[in-house]
């Protein structure tokens, strides 16, 4: 990224003055990034709609493209369309049941859904089928930790 892309993407105000006057208007950085930085404005800001649309098209050009259906499942993740990310991925696992990222990904969407249970289980798959993979470690403790504990019942005879 380059610096001023960096700096405008730390910037916490919305509003910005015209020089030398008490004009203030807002400041729609997306807009001023995809206007004057192109190549930042698509690392800063995705177009999840287009992303969608292209790897559909790469899926109808090879309906056997398990990363094309993975790739697609991360746009519908980040859109927050769990279902279809879900099905995407579960795509790209029946295409190909040694995509360790596609199970990675998985893991992901049930821990958004609470399916804490199965997002461990896709973790675990992650990590045996790519066991150096750092980041496959650091996530199942995170969704680790996203699991709520659960306190058990005592079958106390003490009333206090």
């Amino acid at each position: 990224m380059d610096g001023y892309a960096k700096f405008l993407r730390e910037q916490s105000r919305d509003f910005v003055s015209a020089e030398g006057t008490d004009t203030v208007f807002p400041f729609d950085d997306k807009k001023y990034f995809r206007q004057h930085f192109p190549k930042s404005a698509k690392f800063l800001f995705p177009d999840y709609d287009q992303l969608i649309s292209d790897f559909t098209d790469d899926i109808n050009r090879n309906p056997k493209d398990s990363d094309a259906y993975r790739r697609r499942g991360n746009a519908e993740y980040e859109k927050e369309d769990w279902d279809r990310a879900m099905a995407d991925f579960n795509r790209a696992i029946e295409l190909n049941p040694k995509n360790h990222a596609a199970y990675w990904n998985r893991a992901w969407v049930h821990a958004e859904k609470e399916e804490y249970d199965a997002a461990v289980k896709d973790m675990q798959k992650a990590i045996q089928l790519q066991p150096h993979e750092h980041a496959y470690q650091l996530d199942m403790g995170r969704i680790k930790a996203l699991v709520p504990s659960t306190t058990q019942e005592t079958n106390s005879t003490n009333p206090h």
